[in-house]
């Protein structure tokens, strides 16, 4: 559509290191919590994070930010208080990281979320393009095909950097716990995952998120 508005979704999983004293845990989430408030950011939680399926990595903690353009989300990382955050509170825990970024629609409703479902995807080498496109267009529109979903956004990465190759990231919110459970126990999403999707996918990570906003 023209003239749609558009944000960047910004993700970062985390392998927090075995053995991390919980309080150095519960600082560097508050520090990375407090960067919602830099007039850059339009959206960020960040939170413990539990594994979806065998495939997640070991991730442990997942960070979602939203911002309104490129510029705005390098001026985020570029900040003092988000480097503070990332070398005093995230360097001595952190053993490993995942992030990806992605281009999507502006949608309303995000902010008021108490549950995320995450998931990054790498496609299988050499997937045509008719499979890839049925993916792309099955994924784009879950919102639409079940209603305890209250937003989705999905995109192709757009910061290769540290994103070890996935190519797609796909986020849903909930406004409830209870809604992500009842997505859990569709019929129609469990065979769309293991018929349509993850035959597809060389690799993925999948994480849901519990958030308190305040």
């Amino acid at each position: 559509m023209a003239g749609e508005s558009k944000v960047i979704e910004h993700i970062v999983l985390f392998k927090v290191k075995d053995g991390a004293p919980q309080e150095q845990i519960d600082a560097w989430l508050a520090a990375l919590n407090e960067l919602r408030s830099l007039e850059c950011v339009l959206y960020l939680r960040a939170g413990a994070a539990s594994a979806v399926g065998a495939a997640s990595g070991n991730y442990t903690h997942a960070l979602y930010g939203r911002y309104s353009s490129r510029a705005a989300l390098a001026q985020y990382s570029a900040h003092p208080r988000h480097v503070a955050a990332v070398q005093e509170h995230g360097t001595p825990i952190v053993d490993d990281l995942l992030a990806l970024d992605w281009e999507a629609p502006d949608q309303p409703g995000f902010e008021f979320c108490d549950a995320l479902r995450i998931a990054l995807l790498k496609p299988c080498s050499g997937l045509g393009e008719a499979d890839s496109s049925e993916v792309v267009e099955i994924l784009s529109g879950y919102g639409k095909i079940f209603p305890s979903i209250a937003g989705v956004s999905f995109g192709e990465n757009i910061s290769p950097g540290r994103a070890k190759g996935f190519r797609w990231g796909f986020l849903c919110v909930f406004r409830a716990v209870k809604d992500l459970e009842d997505l859990n126990n569709n019929e129609h999403h469990v065979r769309l995952h293991k018929e349509k999707v993850m035959p597809r996918m060389e690799e993925s990570v999948m994480l849901d998120c519990f958030i308190s906003n305040p």
